[in-house]
């Protein structure tokens, strides 16, 4: 694992070369990804793993319609490869956590309840679980607790793989039951998205401990605020700052500094 200065941060870096899609197939031979949410980074994650050799199950629920064409247009196959959310988490042996945030928290129940001891819980933004007391997003003991975080949409994350280029991305280990939390989570990266990978606080334990916000005008003469919310490492929340914004656009008014650096 290399160390590599990144403008004066240094990280712990897993290369392509140290960890080659050779080797992430054998990590994840026996494994079924079963990816829930066919909707933002679901479809290019299911993708590109689909196309590197992994088996790789889509789980979507149906009255979500455009999002359930779009996984069979995509080629996923109903009753194959296309199932409802409970259906593909009792399939699966790493359940994806693809869908909203909002979602996360609502098909909890349903997720949490066919979780098998051994299983894999994966996510690629870290809000529902660390915020866990508030979503009851709360993983048993018995099963792995992961993240990797592409750095990119996922339109992005697809268009990389199909050049060739790979897109960079964070991974975390929060719980490692099995032993092998770590090795999985590294091993999904070059499958999904192909290029070297860091490991660093990736959203499961937010790092920014103040909301950062700005303000600027537009030639038009509107107002534009940046959110930057609480985040840091993964976790960006660009809302629940109301207050915050509110301070901010007096502060405008009486003509002071423009960034907002509060309490949490």
């Amino acid at each position: 694992m290399a160390l590599i200065d990144f403008g004066g941060v240094k990280e712990r870096v897993v290369t392509r070369k140290e960890f080659p899609l050779s080797k992430a197939r054998k990590v994840l031979k026996g494994e079924t990804i079963a990816v829930i949410g066919y909707g933002v980074q679901g479809p290019a994650q299911a993708l590109n793993m689909k196309d590197n050799g992994i088996n790789v199950i889509i789980g979507q629920s149906q009255a979500f319609k455009r999002d359930w064409d779009r996984a069979k247009k995509d080629g996923w196959v109903p009753g194959k490869t296309l199932f409802d959310i409970e259906e593909a988490c009792e399939r699966g042996t790493v359940i994806q956590m693809l869908v909203s945030d909002a979602a996360q928290k609502a098909i909890w129940p349903t997720v949490k309840k066919h979780l098998k001891p051994g299983d894999a819980l994966y996510f690629s933004h870290g809000f529902s679980i660390v915020y866990k007391n508030q979503t009851q997003v709360i993983p048993p003991k018995d099963v792995d607790v992961i993240m990797v975080a592409p750095k990119g949409s996922g339109t992005s994350l697809r268009r990389n793989f199909l050049s060739g280029a790979g897109i960079n991305s964070s991974f975390a280990v929060a719980q490692d039951a099995t032993g092998r939390a770590r090795e999985r989570c590294i091993a999904l990266e070059p499958a999904l998205a192909g290029a070297m990978i860091l490991e660093e606080r990736a959203g499961l334990r937010p790092c920014r401990s103040a909301i950062r916000l700005g303000a600027e005008r537009h030639s038009s003469g509107k107002l534009i605020v940046h959110n930057y919310g609480h985040g840091g490492a993964g976790v960006t929340l660009s809302w629940g700052c109301a207050r915050e914004v509110v301070q901010l656009l007096r502060n405008l008014d009486r003509g002071r500094e423009l960034i907002f650096d509060g309490p949490a």
